[in-house]
């Protein structure tokens, strides 16, 4: 592959992640001047490229920045600007004149309004920092152009953010030079009043030299009110307002001794959480003493937002905390102990009854009540993501797809057309479609038993975090009721295993499929939901399925093969090693450009969305539709029927082929209860035969619209004038004549 056609690849994999291309021609960007506003697409990237004498592909920048450290000296300058933190694994590259960085970009230095930001020693050393803030324009020439190789690529990790301690290293040095003042708290944000009250007890000394140690005490406060590094900023410049300091500090050395002031000071120590102030008040005799005055609720919620950082909150009407260190855990209304260990396990709490003190019940009630809601958790992530979920981590980077393909390799489809649905199979608990429009993938085989249907559906529960597993037949409240349950609501698979049946039908389970909503009894709660974003499988041997279960069901077969013993456990200890990649291989399938379909059935968000990008679309839905039709028993059941109906007017001298004849309710009902092989009460044939017409499935036999002659049935043969001829109405005397014929 020539250097043109490489570029051209990798720049096509970078766009369609999502990534902001640019084409060089060396170090220069094609298109002039506004060449940041000019967008490099699929369609144009190969017209751009033949524009380059010396072909190359840049990043631009502003969504990532870029370090660039060309020297040892400026390698020493990045130490420093992240001395204090350990520096997170991020792309990086070696170009020919150094080592390029790429880290996430941040909010806070969008306003910075400059394509590069110099961080200086002082001795004329400067690490360049590439930013392309607010609009300016600004790229890096990456990798495989000329002269530049990855150290750590993109497939290895995502840009990793910034630290907060670097981005207020990088501000500090973005407004050093041009406004030597130090930063106005409005600028930089958030200032904590309760924090710059304690502040503020620290006055100016006439006999204090540059006010450092001053500057430490404030920095001690800052601590122990547990702000973080840019609220810390915010709230000392503006105590710095009122009281300032001998000498200018920047942002960068406020941040040292911040530093300093944790090693000495306990976080968040200052922040007490109660139901209470104690107040000094004035005895009848003059004296001193202390009451204890009640908090108001909104005081109590606000201060455990604030020290908690908006935690605890809901999820539908159970309160939930995300512990990085132990995970989700949910706090049960019938006790109050599980949110005040948690907050005692961050913070002093202290807590007195009586009067119009606040109860703790009362607070769980009113933190319940108000605590900011989600509808779901999720612990992966869904393309395009769900409004309303609560995501725990980050999505990871849109793949190339090689970990996919080796994942389904280790199946057995019957055709290629089934590898691609069992690519659908793992693509659908990942799409963020609406509720309910996914269906049900139902996995048998020609060849009988063992042949790891289950494996199929086990795999996807296991790259999903687990499954559901539900059994035939379940009672449909009980089968909410768990799926209510805090370690289900995050399960994405619902596993129907091993289902022994001559015909699948399941009236409750076909609603459920489609509901957009799953609410149900949910223990000690009461009327819970959650949506219904489940991915079915169903697996058994033999298909044979009601109409509407048919309907909903996408059909993957698979073949005997040879049996590896320990399969499943490298099946498993591939997708434990690659969960990430695969996972972005998975995002960025749906993310591809999709193929178009001539047409839609009844699953056309998901088509649109999932099944379009397949490799070949149209050919798996003309199979989806095929087995469907395979698969409904009912279909089976209505030529059966017809078949013998068309063999009872023949005997009763009729050419099933051309007549119309009305047939009464009660001889259809007969016939259809001789057909199917079981007596059939009359309302309910008439019932069946009714819904079989009106489904369409039913060709030859209609309900008679007109009660001229009674409820009846209408036969029409296939090659009936249905325009010139008359509908017979003699079947009864026919039949009479027969009997008589039969008696004589």
């Amino acid at each position: 592959m020539t250097e043109t056609a490489t570029l051209e690849y990798e720049a096509r994999n970078l766009i369609r992640h999502g990534l902001p291309i640019v084409v060089c021609d060396g170090k220069v960007p094609i298109g002039g001047k506004d060449w940041h506003r000019k967008p490099v697409t699929e369609n144009n990237l190969a017209n751009l490229l033949g524009q380059a004498a010396n072909p190359a592909i840049g990043l631009k920048l502003g969504t990532f920045i870029d370090i660039e450290a060309d020297s040892a000296e400026e390698e020493q300058l990045f130490a420093k600007l992240f001395a204090g933190c350990e520096p997170p694994l991020t792309p990086t590259y070696q170009s020919t004149r150094g080592k390029h960085r790429i880290y996430q970009s941040d909010k806070r230095l969008a306003d910075i309004g400059r394509a590069v930001v110099n961080f200086s020693n002082g001795n004329g050393a400067k690490l360049g920092i590439r930013i392309g803030a607010n609009g300016k324009a600004a790229q890096s020439v990456i990798p495989p152009s000329p002269g530049r190789t990855w150290l750590v690529s993109w497939d290895d990790c995502e840009p990793a953010a910034l630290p907060d301690v670097v981005i207020s290293r990088i501000l500090s040095a973005a407004n050093h030079k041009a406004t030597p003042k130090p930063s106005t708290a409005s600028a930089n944000g958030h200032v904590n009043t309760a924090a710059l009250a304690a502040m503020l007890k620290h006055k100016a000394d006439d006999n204090e030299a540059d006010g450092s140690k001053r500057l430490f005490a404030i920095a001690c406060r800052a601590v122990e009110h547990d702000l973080s590094d840019a609220v810390a900023i915010s709230t000392i410049r503006q105590y710095e307002q009122k009281h300032p300091f001998p000498k200018t500090y920047t942002d960068g050395e406020i941040l040292d001794r911040l530093r300093d002031a944790e090693k000495k000071t306990e976080r968040g120590s200052a922040i007490v959480i109660a139901n209470y102030e104690v107040v000094e008040v004035e005895g009848e005799n003059g004296e001193k003493k202390t009451v204890n005055v009640p908090l108001t609720m909104n005081d109590i919620i606000d201060t455990i937002n604030e020290r908690m950082g908006d935690w605890p909150r809901r999820v539908d009407n159970m309160l939930f905390v995300d512990d990085p260190r132990h995970g989700l855990d949910y706090f049960d209304r019938r006790t109050t102990a599980g949110l005040f260990g948690w907050l005692r396990r961050h913070c002093k709490v202290t807590w007195t009854t009586g009067g119009s003190m606040v109860s703790q019940p009362e607070l769980f009630a009113e933190m319940e009540r108000t605590a900011r809601r989600y509808i779901a958790i999720e612990l992966l992530p869904h393309e395009p993501p769900v409004d309303g979920i609560y995501y725990r981590g980050e999505a990871p980077k849109p793949g190339t797809g090689s970990h996919l393909r080796k994942l389904l390799d280790r199946f057995r489809p019957e055709t290629t057309i089934d590898r691609d649905l069992i690519q659908a199979a793992f693509m659908t608990p990942a799409w963020g479609g609406l509720p309910g429009c996914r269906p049900a993938f139902v996995v048998t085989s020609d060849d009988g038993r063992g042949l790891g249907k289950s494996k199929v559906a086990e795999a996807v529960g296991y790259l999903y975090g687990g499954f559901f597993d539900v059994s035939a037949g379940e009672d449909i409240q009980q089968l909410k009721t768990r799926m209510l349950t805090p370690a289900a609501r995050t399960k994405r698979i619902a596993l129907l295993d091993n289902v022994k049946t001559l015909r699948l039908s399941w009236a409750e389970l076909e609603a459920l499929i489609t509901s957009p909503v799953i609410s149900g009894k949910q223990h000690y709660v009461g009327e819970g939901q959650r949506p219904n974003l489940l991915t079915w499988f169903i697996t058994l041997n033999g298909v044979s399925m009601a109409t509407d279960m048919a309907q909903r069901s996408v059909i993957i077969k698979v073949v005997r093969g040879k049996n590896d013993g320990p399969w499943w456990e490298q099946t498993r200890q591939f997708i434990d090693q690659h969960r990430d990649k695969i996972m972005g291989d998975v995002i960025g399938a749906l993310r591809a450009e999709p193929y178009p379909l001539a047409e839609f059935t009844r699953w056309a968000t998901w088509e649109q969305h999932v099944l379009c990008r397949l490799p070949e679309p149209g050919e798996a839905q003309r199979l989806i539709l095929e087995r469907q039709g395979e698969a409904d028993c009912e279909l089976d059941e209505i030529g059966i029927i017809e078949e013998f109906f068309a063999e009872q007017l023949h005997k009763l001298q009729y050419d099933p082929n051309t007549a119309q004849v009305r047939i009464p309710v009660a001889v259809a009902a007969r016939w259809f209860g001789w057909a199917v092989g079981e007596p059939t009460k009359t309302a309910a044939a008439s019932k069946r035969l009714h819904q079989m017409a009106a489904e369409g499935q039913a060709k030859r036999i209609a309900p008679d619209s007109t009660r001229t002659y009674g409820r009846c049935f209408i036969w029409t043969g296939e090659r009936a004038d249905v325009v010139g001829q008359a509908i017979a109405n003699d079947l009864q005397d026919r039949i009479a004549r027969m009997m008589d014929s039969r008696d004589a």
